[in-house]
This record gives structure tokens, sequence and C-alpha cells, in this order.
């Protein structure tokens, strides 16, 4: 499109600009942009807005935030204008930055760029500049009506402050069919499944009918399979309406059915559809991977690109999930392969899944390899390789990559912190976790349920119960794992009376224990020899709460019962034992004998023991130490002779201690440690410790380990 310079006026601008916005060609606003600039008419500011919506359609916003900038006293269309550019261009954060400059101008905000800020809060989620904005709007709420309060409810939908965005739903006196879809969606998006079916049959009661919109967010919460029927009449009622088309929509559904278990309708929605979209096709996947069925959904995966359908980064997101539901990492490694031909290995979503998929394998260095060759690393990257590394036990790396992290500048969200946390405890990291717990604080997360437990959990390993039960005693509310947690905490140190004092408690706020609380209190009780309250504890589990024990319980009670010397009891109770724990208990049980000197006993246990597992050495050792103490000396060295064998050696036991807020791991014997001075004084000072409160080492279990 050519323009002539000489016959162009502001409403001959205006009318060429309205053409240009309809075509969106951004090449020939260019041109007239430049054309303009002689005149000055580039710097109006009502033509302002039309180019900086145009120059928002490009790559960037460098165009339209220039053309701003050069504007003579930008008016409130400007800033709604460029504001609005950011948001579109994924920059929400500099979007909400433009609100202080703006004001500083005297100009006033008007609806649309009130809806326009609030936006981009939805979209950053920002709920504290979006409160912020809600004041304002108060202070103006005369200027207002419902398209603003429609923004404040699906800002703080967005946000997850449902209880604020119900407020603002319910003080609303002119309620439509966006503020009901606002709602909804909030509720849906954030997991509140029955709260979102309520309003969608409240919103019909009120003569409010459903859009396509709605039916989309009520599948979406229908999503589980406890919602099937009602997801089941959701779909009939869309169709009824003539609502049940569309990608948006067949996603929707075909998502629902995946989720719900229903494989094969999911695929019948998908087959169908005239147009398979690539959405769909994601639903699918993703879908059967959130089931639990990973297998079907790398079929599917298979299906889409044997159909002749390019897989995008949510299809190789959701595939590499199912590898590592599946342990199929062969899969895994292809897939891999897929991702680099088709160039989307650089996308933070794919780079983040592939590290999960290597860490879940144990391929930690192929996990550091990705991570490392990342020139920029995001939240979700760091969250990634630090969990990586925190779930295989390797804390001290863990710690390391988290330390870099916050050296990085990068925000910490609450999985990363609560994975860090786990490395913590793991290493027992007391100055480490308690700067974590200042980091949580500081985020906002001090009261999350998850985070809490975790930190009671931490600071109950540390043998810090005061902090423990601090932190337990700060929650607003608490939820069977928190009072888990706490229970494990005074059960970890022995404090049977408090643990029970604590379980008392959780009964009476109306939880019922589960199987977590019973092996905390059982343990206890093996460890302290506390046999009556064991029982009635184990007979409780079964009579008065209907849980059916496990193996774990079955182990605390033939501990307990081995160790205050009750082995017939001990070994009817064996008898009782699922298969996969009884190894365990044998091995308990083995281990009693040799305190209680019962020699026959102790070889019964050995035979079942090693008829399970053979190459065990801590039962070999523990029989031939039976046959020394009483005198049988050529029977233990049968027995030795047996592992010697059989090529049985017993992993050196491996400890790790904090020197200078660092975690230091250490393994017996080994002297290569760079720091094995400080580990060795440390280790003095603990020793003497222990000696100082009494403590005798039973020096017959000692074997020269030259550390």
């Amino acid at each position: 499109m050519s323009f002539s310079s000489s016959s162009l006026s502001i409403q001959s601008v205006h009318a060429i600009l309205k053409g240009l916005i309809d075509a969106k060609d951004i090449a020939s606003a260019r041109k007239l942009y430049s054309l303009i600039e002689s005149s000055g008419l580039h710097a109006n500011p009502f033509l302002g807005s039309f180019f900086i919506r145009l120059f928002a359609l490009s790559e960037d916003t460098v165009e339209a935030h220039d053309a701003f900038k050069r504007l003579i006293q930008p008016d409130v269309f400007n800033w709604t204008a460029i504001i609005c550019a950011f948001t579109q261009h994924g920059q929400s954060e500099r979007a909400i930055g433009m609100l202080h400059p703006m004001l500083q101008t005297n100009v006033l905000p008007d609806a649309h760029l009130f809806v326009a800020l609030l936006h981009a809060c939805a979209v950053d989620g920002s709920l504290f500049q979006g409160k912020q904005l809600h004041v304002q709007i108060k202070e103006q709420a005369s200027r207002f009506d419902t398209f603003v309060g429609n923004a404040l409810i699906d800002m703080y939908a967005k946000c997850g402050d449902l209880d604020t965005g119900l407020r603002v739903f319910l003080s609303s006196s002119n309620r439509d069919l966006v503020s009901w879809n606002s709602m909804i969606g909030g509720y849906a998006h954030h997991g509140f499944n029955d709260k979102a079916l309520s309003l969608f049959y409240d919103m019909q009661l009120e003569n409010i009918q459903p859009s396509r919109v709605t039916f989309v967010s009520a599948l979406k919460a229908c999503a589980k399979i406890e919602f099937r029927d009602e997801g089941r009449l959701v779909h009939a009622q869309a169709i009824e309406e003539g609502f049940d088309t569309g990608v948006i929509f067949g996603s929707a559904l075909t998502n629902f059915y995946a989720k719900c278990g229903k494989i094969s309708d999911a695929c019948c929605v998908l087959e169908k559809q005239p147009n398979r979209h690539i959405g769909i096709w994601n639903a699918l996947v993703a879908g059967c991977t959130q089931n639990g069925d990973g297998e079907k959904a790398l079929q599917v995966f298979e299906k889409m690109r044997h159909d002749g359908y390019m897989p995008n980064e949510v299809t190789y997101v959701c595939a590499l999930k199912a590898c590592t539901g599946l342990a199929s990492f062969d899969d895994g490694r292809r897939i891999h392969m897929l991702i680099i031909d088709n160039k989307m290995e650089k996308n933070s979503f794919v780079e983040s899944s592939l590290i999960d998929m290597y860490s879940a394998s144990g391929s930690l260095d192929d996990a550091r390899k990705i991570f490392d060759g990342i020139s920029s690393c995001d939240a979700i990257t760091w969250s990634a390789i630090v969990t990586g590394y925190a779930q295989h036990g390797r804390g001290e790396e863990a710690l390391l990559l988290f330390e870099q992290m916050q050296a990085e500048g990068v925000e910490s969200d609450l999985f990363t912190l609560v994975n860090a946390l786990k490395a913590c405890t793991c290493l027992v990291a007391l100055d480490v976790g308690e700067l974590i717990h200042g980091l949580a604080v500081e985020n906002g997360f001090e009261t999350d349920l998850c985070l809490c437990s975790m930190l009671i959990d931490f600071y109950s390993k540390c043998g810090s119960l005061d902090d423990a039960a601090a932190t337990f005693n700060h929650l607003p509310k608490h939820n069977i794992v928190t009072w888990s947690a706490m229970i494990g905490a005074f059960s970890l140190h022995g404090n049977i009376q408090a643990a029970l004092g604590y379980f008392e408690s959780m009964k009476q706020h109306g939880v019922k224990p589960d199987d977590i609380v019973f092996v905390s209190l059982l343990s206890t009780c093996a460890q302290m020899g506390l046999l009556k309250e064991g029982k009635q504890l184990f007979e409780a589990m079964i009579k008065e709460f209907g849980l059916t024990p496990t193996g774990e319980h079955y182990n605390c009670m033939v501990d307990l019962l081995g160790r205050v010397g009750c082995f017939g009891e001990a070994e009817l109770l064996m008898e009782f034992s699922p298969a996969e724990s009884s190894f365990v208990g044998w091995l308990t049980l083995l281990s009693h004998c040799k305190a209680h000197s019962r020699v026959t006993m102790g070889r019964k246990c050995f035979d079942r023991v090693t008829a399970l597992d053979s190459g065990h050495a801590s039962a070999y050792v523990l029989m031939s130490e039976i046959y020394e103490a009483a005198g049988m000396h050529e029977e233990a060295e049968i027995i030795r002779k047996m592992r010697d064998t059989g090529q049985v050696w017993k992993k050196p036991g491996q400890a790790s201690v904090e020197i200078n807020k660092k975690s230091h791991a250490f393994i017996v014997g080994d002297k290569s440690h760079f720091q094995i001075v400080d580990i060795l004084a440390k280790l003095d000072v603990l020793n003497c410790s222990i000696i100082g409160t009494g403590h005798v080492p039973h020096a017959a279990s000692v074997h020269s380990c030259g550390l």
C-alpha cells in the first residue's frame, strides 16, 4: 500500500489505520508511521492508540513501546493500549508496572484501563497488585459497572483467592453470564469441583443459560471419577442446547472421559471430530497419562504421528510424563530424539519434563546435561533439577543447586521449597532448613499444610521438637498429614505420652487416623517395649477405625513382641503378615533372638530370611553372633563360611554432619573426603556428648572400620 504525505490529515490517517487493523497489515503501518513523522502526527495521542495496537501484532513489543514513548501527553486510551500490548506478549509484569508512572501523569483510569490491568494481574497471578487495584476501584465505584466487576471476579478466580472472588460475585447486583463463567471456571481450575458444579446448577435456577464456555468449565469440574455421572449429564445437556461442537469443547469432553477412566469413550469423541485439532489429541494423551494409563497415552501419541499430526510442546510434555509414570525410559529417550529433530528441546516445559524423566530413571547425569545446556533457567527447570537430586538421596548436590538458584535471583515455588527441605531432612541440615523456612514465610507459604508437615518432620529429625510444635501451632487449620507429622515427631523421640496426647486431640477434632499414624505409634511402642499400649493400639486400628493392618503394622508388632520376649505370639503373628513384608519381620525377630539368646528360634528365623533373600548379609552376621554367644563356635563358623561362599557383604554405612552450615556425607572407613579432619573433629565432639549422657556402646557389635 502506498501513501502520499501531502494528503494526510488526522482524519485520513485514522481511516487508513482502521483498515490496516482489520487487515492486520503491520508492514503498511510501518510505512505510514515513517511517512507522518515529519508532520508530527505520529505523536498525536488519538492516532497513537491505533499504531500501538498494530505494532503489538508483531513478534515483540519494541515498536509498540517506542510509539507510546513518542506520544505527546499520552491519554488513558494510549496507556490502555500499551498495557494490553505487554499483556498480549506475556509481559504481564511490565503491564502492571505501567500503573505507577501513569498515575504520576495525573491520568485518571477508566473502566477499560482497569480491566486491562486486572487482566494482566490475572495472567501473571499477581494477587497483591490486583488487590491494590481493587482498592482504587472501590474509591471510584460509582463510575464502574458489571464490566469491571467481572474483571475483578476473573482476577481473583485465576489468582486462587476464590473466597474474595465469591464475595465480589455475591455483592454484584448485575451478575451476568460472564460473572458466572468466571466463578465456575475459577473453582474448576483450582480443583473445587463440587463448588463449580453447584454454581453451574445455581445459575440455571436464576434463569442464566449456560454458554459453551460454561459447559467446558463444568466438564473440567467433572473430570474425576466421582463426578463421572454428573459429567455425562453435562454432556447430554450440551448436546441438547447445541454447544457440543468446536475444538475447545471437544478437548474438554475428551479430557473428561479420559480422566474418568473411560478411555474408549474419549477415543470415540476423537474419532467423531471432523477436524482432529492438536488440542483434542493433547487432551486424550494428557487424560490417559493423568488417569495412570501411560501405555494408552503412548499408543495415542504414536497414532497421532502415524495419522500425520505433528506433536507440539504440550504433546511431548504429556508423552514424557507417561514415560516417567511407566518407568519406560527407552521410550523416553526415543521421544527426546523426536523433540530434538523437531527443534522443540528449548521450550522450558519440555526441558523440565526431560529433566523429570531422566531423574526418575536415575540418570541424573543426563538430567544435569540438559539443565547445564539451558542458557537461562526459569523456576520450572530449577525446581525439576533440585527435585531430581533430592528424591534420589543426593541431598548435598540438591542443596548446592538450591543455593545457586537463590544466588541467581530465581524465586522458589512451593514445590522447590518442599524438595529442598526434604534434602535438609535427609542430611539433618538444621541451619539450611531454617533458611528455607524463612523463604517460605517470605513467599507466603507458611500456612501451606504440605510444607508445614515437611517442616514438622524436618525439625523433629533435627531434634528441635519446640520448633516442630511451634510450626504446628501456627497453622490455622490441620489435616491428617499435619496431625500425623506431629505424632510422628514425638514418636521419633520416644515421647509416647505426648504422641498419644496428639492422637487423642486429633480424634477430638474429628480427624480419623490413618495407617501412617498407627505406624508411628506402634513403632514407638516397639522401641520402648510398651506391650499393653501396643496391643491396644493394634486392636483399635482394626476394630475402632476399620483399618486393615499393612506389613509395616505387623512388623512393628513383631518387633514389640520380640523385644519383650513373646516369641510364640510373634511367630503366630508372622503367619498372618502379608508376604511382601515377611522378610523384614523375620529379620527383626532374628535380631531379638540374639538379644534374648534364643538359638533354636533364631535358626528358624535365619532359615526363613535366607529362603526369601540369601544375599542379605545382616542375617549371617546375626546368626553367627547368636551361635558365638551360645558357645557354638563350629556352627558360627559354618554360617560365616556360608556368607563368604555366597560373597555376601554388608554395605558400608553412610552418614552426614553439618559443619559451618554445609552438610558433608561420609562412608564408614573412607578418609578421602576433602574435609575429613573437620568431620573427625565433629564426630569426636558428638561421641563425647553421647558418652556424657551416660550411653555405653555395645562393643561386641562394633567392628574395626578405621574411622
